[in-house]
């Protein structure tokens, strides 16, 4: 004797199946978001930090000569200038630009900073942080002060 079986077989996920599979994509998605968001603030800080460094070689590099050194800020990077040579280039993380048209100088020398100016750099956040020169000897401020600049 034959069986004869139905030839139409059912495809397809049950609803425990479904929702155990999203559960699991939407868990991972969630810590990949994290992952982003902590990765962008360590750029942040460690972009803070450099420019805390770069501009505290400056004062010692320009302290006993005759030597200045130009900060320029572009829309996207920070270059120091040298004699008509870039020294150093310092890249925004990509979650900040600077609001500026045209480059924005500061030029740094044994005198000092040779004339006040100031700065913004805007977050995706909307932070504006305002970076000012020109309160004394190569001194500058950061408003808001971000975090990660100063280890305390």
């Amino acid at each position: 004797m034959k069986i004869i079986l139905p030839s139409v077989m059912y495809k397809g996920f049950t609803l425990i199946e479904a929702v155990l599979v999203l559960t699991i994509v939407s868990g991972l998605m969630l810590f990949g978001y994290y992952q982003v968001d902590y990765a962008q603030q360590r750029a942040e800080s460690r972009f803070w930090q450099a420019l805390d460094l770069t501009w505290r070689q400056a004062q010692m590099a320009t302290w006993d000569s005759d030597d200045y050194l130009d900060f320029r800020f572009y829309q996207h990077e920070l270059l120091v200038w040298q004699n008509g040579k870039i020294v150093r280039s310092l890249p925004y993380p990509r979650s900040i630009i600077c609001n500026v048209k045209k480059t924005k100088s500061v030029i740094v020398s044994n005198q000092g900073v040779i004339q006040p100016t100031k700065v913004i750099l805007i977050t995706q956040q909307g932070v504006h942080y305002e970076i000012s020169w020109g309160f004394n000897w190569g001194t500058y401020k950061i408003t808001p002060e971000p975090a990660g600049v100063y280890h305390r």
